[in-house]
C-alpha cells in the first residue's frame, strides 16, 4: 500500500484528496476481512428489512410518537453503515463517534417507544418519573441522547429488557467513549 501526502498549502491537492477513492486502503481491507464484511452485510440487510417492517407498520399511522421511534431507527441503521464505511477507509475517530451515536439510538429508540413513564436519578441524588419521548420532544435535560444509555440501564428490570442486552450495549459503549466524559454538547 502506497503512502500518500498532501501539500496543505497548495488547493489542487487538497480537491484532489477530497475526491480520492481509497482504493489501496479498501481492497486491502477487504482481503483481509472479508468474511468479516459479509457477515455485517448480511447482518446489517436483515436489521433493515425488520426496520421495513416497522415502518410499513406506522406508514399511514398519525401518531408522532411511532414515527419517532421509526425515524431514530432508520438514524441508528444510517450510522451504523457510514461508520463501518469510515472505518474501512481508515477514519477511525469519526467511525467510533457515529458508533457511539448509533449505540445511543438504541436506548433512544427504546425509550421513545415506551408508553410509561420510567424512573430517573437526578443531580442531587432524587429520583423522578418521566416519560420520556414526551421529554425528549419537548428538548429537557433529561432526556439527551448521552443519558439513554444510562436511564435504559436504570430501568431495563422493569421494561422486561434481557440484562445481557444492556451489558453489551454497555460494553460497546466503552469501546467508543471515555466514560469520564458527560457527551453533553454544550461542554
Amino acid at each position: 500500500m502506497e503512502e500518500r501526502f498532501i501539500n496543505p498549502a497548495r488547493p489542487d491537492e487538497i480537491v484532489k484528496e477530497l475526491f480520492h477513492d481509497n482504493s489501496d486502503v479498501l481492497n486491502e481491507f477487504s482481503s483481509q476481512f472479508s468474511k468479516e464484511l459479509l457477515e455485517f452485510a448480511e447482518l446489517f440487510s436483515e436489521a433493515y428489512k425488520k426496520y421495513l417492517e416497522l415502518n410499513h407498520l406506522i406508514k399511514d399511522n398519525e401518531n408522532k410518537q411511532k414515527a419517532y421511534v421509526s425515524g431514530l431507527a432508520y438514524l441508528l441503521l444510517d450510522n451504523l453503515l457510514t461508520s463501518v464505511k469510515l472505518f474501512i477507509m481508515g477514519y477511525e475517530i469519526p467511525s467510533g463517534n457515529l458508533m457511539r451515536q448509533v449505540i445511543e439510538s438504541v436506548a433512544l429508540a427504546t425509550l421513545c417507544s415506551l408508553k410509561d413513564k420510567i424512573r430517573i436519578s437526578t443531580k442531587h441524588n432524587k429520583t423522578k418519573d418521566i416519560h420520556f419521548y414526551t421529554s425528549f420532544i419537548n428538548h429537557k435535560s433529561e432526556a439527551k441522547s448521552f443519558l439513554a444509555l444510562k436511564h435504559l440501564e436504570a430501568n431495563y428490570d422493569n421494561l422486561g429488557i434481557n440484562e445481557d442486552a444492556i451489558n453489551a450495549l454497555k460494553k460497546s459503549r466503552t469501546e467508543y467513549v471515555n466514560e469520564n466524559e458527560t457527551h453533553d454538547p454544550r461542554n
